[in-house]
């Protein structure tokens, strides 16, 4: 699969995943109040839903791109970890100045952990942090593919039978999700389930020698 050659429609639905992920944070502070819907704020309702499909987006992207290398090591995947954590000690970094000049003392790791943990002025970086649990599986991922896609599908499946049955507790038996005490970083069984499917979705692709770039944009969408 490691082709050089660039499959656009992944461009297209990364920047689109992008732009909904800017939807779903502008509408965030006006969607809720005291933890409770705000009736009235009606389009900021529709921002917030809209943008929502745009971590699973870059999960399944993610996971067409990596579970389907030809080859891919641990050494490969530290490599690709510290990458994503360069914008995180970036930003803390800042941060971390930022609170000495003014006199209030911080420790710089606390920064860094807690932005990957869904804490602190960086929360939003609990989606690197995520993304580098999953990475770890994605060697495993890869090889079991490899081997067997029966067995791939099973994990998938089982997977899926979970997210689904959270979903549904959630909706008959309980007033409020249940994994809202759950960090989001550590939502895992939701992360590798979209994982998972961009991985065979990436399968499906190469195995079949799709010409167009267009069919990936909908399978994804």
């Amino acid at each position: 699969m490691d082709k050089k050659k660039r499959i656009l429609s992944l461009d297209l639905i990364k920047g689109l995943a992008c732009l909904l992920v800017i939807f779903l944070h502008v509408s965030s502070p006006f969607f809720y109040q005291d933890s409770s819907v705000v009736s009235h704020t009606y389009f900021s309702q529709v921002l917030y839903y809209v943008g929502t499909p745009a971590v699973p987006l870059f999960f399944m992207v993610n996971g067409f791109l990596l579970i389907n290398k030809r080859s891919i090591n641990y050494k490969y995947i530290f490599r690709k970890m510290f990458s994503i954590l360069v914008p995180v000690l970036a930003w803390n970094g800042v941060l971390f100045v930022l609170y000495f000049l003014v006199g209030k003392g911080k420790n710089f790791f606390e920064l860094i952990l807690g932005s990957l943990i869904q804490k602190g002025l960086f929360f939003q970086f609990w989606f690197l942090g995520a993304l580098m649990l999953v990475l770890l599986l994605v060697p495993l991922f890869n090889k079991l593919l490899k081997i067997s896609r029966i067995a791939y599908l099973i994990i998938l499946m089982v997977f899926l039978i979970i997210c689904v049955s959270i979903d549904f507790l959630n909706h008959m038996y309980f007033n409020a999700p249940l994994q809202m005490n759950i960090i989001q970083t550590f939502r895992i069984w939701t992360w590798i389930t979209y994982y998972l499917i961009g991985g065979f979705m990436g399968y499906i692709f190469h195995t079949r020698v799709y010409k167009r770039n267009i069919t990936i944009s909908v399978f994804l969408l």
